[in-house]
């Protein structure tokens, strides 16, 4: 009896401590499931941040958000250089009209850490702007717009380039508004400084608009063969003499190598004629020969010239018709005009006459 009231003496007095114990734990329960949902919560914020940064570029080491800034510059030069080309280019067609002397493209261009293939760059970039000028040229005056008949090469022998410091050819355009016809009357009135050329054309049996991987591929797209009088411009400005400057390749590219004018000479089937390296050439003015030359003189070689003429408009962004003559560089050395009566003799080619008037 006595047992049995002290334990139900013990009982009540333990049951307050019983219940304050329980309560604690379940306290700490709650406090432990808090913290540990907050702490998953905390992770999840994490991540979700993680995911929404820019990732990093594995090329270049910056990050996409950097990139897109570099991207955004890069078009801004792109644009920025365009509008630069399209004013010298503009400027380059009004001296043309007005007849006043070829503005020199590397006095315009102010970049102290240009290299020069940066520059022959540049130089392209205004030659292609001046090219579509040409071809849409005075609509307001209801003028037919130019049409390229054909390509040029320039500078193809070795002491030219060096002249100009550039290490390989040049490359421009042909329009219809040079085209000459046989034995034509020229007059130097008409030009700034006329030079005189002889060359060897080519048309194709087909349009080519990729590149041309062979000499042997080449030959089987090539049709014809003729004489060529070519009838460059070189009327540059005087270069700037504070600036020691001097004539460059660049000047000649943006100035579209100096191409003005040209007489073509009858075609020759190209299964009809010899070994084009071997040709030999020769012109006489008033029955003088002033000049002698052989097809090798083009790059050494008449065929690796056409090749990397042809190579070289496609990288410049032309599609190459079978309409089109491609002339590969002159023969011999390029002459000043002077007054008389011209020939020129190719050989089994042919020849051609012309004429140099004041």
């Amino acid at each position: 009896m006595i047992h049995s009231a002290l334990s139900y003496v013990h009982f009540r007095l333990m049951a307050p401590v019983c219940r304050a114990f329980v309560r604690l734990m379940t306290l700490m329960i709650s406090v432990s499931v808090a913290v540990s949902i907050n702490a998953q919560s905390m992770v999840d914020d994490t991540d979700s941040q993680t995911l929404t940064q820019p990732e990093i570029s594995k090329e270049t080491g910056t990050s996409d958000g950097e990139g897109t800034g570099k991207n955004a510059d890069n078009e801004n030069d792109k644009q920025s250089n365009s509008t630069a080309h399209a004013k010298f280019a503009q400027m380059l067609l009004q001296h043309k009209q007005q007849g006043k002397p070829i503005p020199l493209f590397s006095q315009f261009y102010h970049q102290s850490s240009a290299t020069s293939q940066s520059l022959i760059n540049e130089a392209y970039g205004v030659q292609k702007h001046y090219v579509e000028l040409r071809q849409n040229n005075d609509k307001h005056n209801h003028k037919i717009n130019e049409r390229i008949i054909g390509y040029k090469a320039g500078l193809t022998s070795a002491a030219g380039q060096a002249k100009f410091a550039v290490s390989e050819p040049l490359s421009g355009v042909l329009f219809n508004s040079g085209a000459q016809p046989l034995s034509a009357d020229l007059h130097r009135s008409q030009f700034g400084q006329l030079m005189v050329e002889t060359e060897l054309g080519f048309r194709l049996n087909t349009s080519v608009t990729t590149p041309i991987t062979s000499v042997t591929e080449l030959k089987s797209l090539v049709a014809f063969v003729l004489p060529v009088i070519e009838l460059p411009d070189l009327g540059f400005a005087k270069p700037d003499i504070s600036q020691s400057a001097k004539l460059t390749g660049a000047d000649i590219i943006a100035a579209n190598v100096a191409a003005h004018s040209f007489i073509f000479g009858s075609e020759i089937p190209i299964n009809h004629t010899p070994d084009l390296n071997q040709l030999s050439v020769s012109l006489t003015r008033d029955g003088k020969t002033i000049n002698q030359g052989k097809g090798s003189d083009a790059l050494g070689d008449q065929w690796q010239a056409l090749l990397w003429l042809v190579n070289q408009l496609i990288a410049q962004g032309y599609s190459i018709t079978d309409e089109q003559v491609l002339i590969t560089g002159a023969l011999g050395q390029m002459l000043p005009a002077k007054v008389g009566q011209y020939r020129a003799e190719f050989g089994p080619l042919g020849h051609v006459n012309f004429s140099v008037k004041e």
